[in-house]
């Protein structure tokens, strides 16, 4: 009778971590809260593209790395060609690095030269430029009350889009200086290395201190740890934007990109 020989000897570079593990050595190594946000959400969608369980981390880990790197490849291919619309090479970027990182994470490495000889070069979609104050004022005029917090704040301080969801009320520091009552913002007050203060103006402080107010007048009990801008609350039906039990939700990255494209497409 023939001895079986196993998959870990015929196979001796596939990994036995488990699942919980797997995701833990990956997610650990992100630092600030954005690059986690960011990074899992790119390693979910290159499960969905694998057909691979959101949770099933170790079957990542489950193929011969030159299988895997061909995944990746693959991946960055739909990425550019198949998908509706097509990935921004910056955004292809992102997902690469994320993917990177989870394998390096967990004593993987691939011949990086293949794989960013997939990606195409860097194009420029967009010329980036600030916005004049007569189209802030007009985004101004065709929103709600919290839009017009969050533009103004965007505006007066200039932040990254990630770190507007991570604001809590007690990020805020109210200064008076001059009679110009303004806030000192702390901006990714719980990541060590990413942490920076800012300042907005007066008419910025203003309008947050009219949302909150009006979220008071709702029925919602503030603390120093809500939110600062959240999604909408009906305090009639109990839901944040039809989702039962969801109050104090912080607004997404994704939902101040739509708001914003919004108010574009009708200004």
């Amino acid at each position: 009778m023939k001895k079986q020989v196993t998959n870990e000897l015929t196979h001796p570079h596939i990994q036995t971590i488990s699942s919980s593990d797997a995701y833990r050595n990956f997610i650990h190594s992100c630092r600030s809260p954005a690059t986690v946000e960011t990074y899992n959400r790119a390693l979910k969608c290159f499960m969905d593209f694998l057909k691979i369980d959101r949770n099933a981390y170790d079957q990542l880990l489950q193929k011969d790395p030159k299988l895997i790197q061909m995944d990746i490849c693959n991946f960055i291919m739909y990425l550019r060609k198949e998908k509706n619309p097509p990935a921004s090479s910056s955004a292809v970027s992102t997902y690469v690095a994320a993917i990177n990182k989870f394998y390096a994470m967990n004593d993987l490495l691939f011949n990086q030269k293949r794989i960013k000889s997939n990606m195409g070069d860097h194009e420029k979609v967009a010329e980036d430029r600030p916005y004049t104050h007569s189209e802030i004022a007009t985004l101004l005029a065709n929103t709600a009350l919290r839009n017009r917090a969050i533009i103004l704040l965007m505006s007066s301080s200039g932040p990254r889009l990630g770190a507007i969801p991570l604001l809590r009320i007690k990020d805020l520091t109210p200064i008076s200086v001059d009679n110009y009552n303004i806030y000192k913002i702390h901006y990714y007050a719980l990541s060590k290395k990413s942490n920076y203060y800012s300042y907005c103006t007066p008419e910025c402080r203003h309008e947050i201190d009219n949302y909150l107010e009006w979220r008071k007048r709702w029925g919602e009990r503030l603390t120093d740890n809500s939110p600062l801008f959240r999604t909408d609350y009906n305090a009639v039906t109990g839901t944040v934007d039809g989702a039962v039990g969801s109050l104090g939700a912080p607004v997404s990255k994704s939902g101040i990109r739509n708001m914003m494209w919004v108010l574009l497409q009708h200004t």
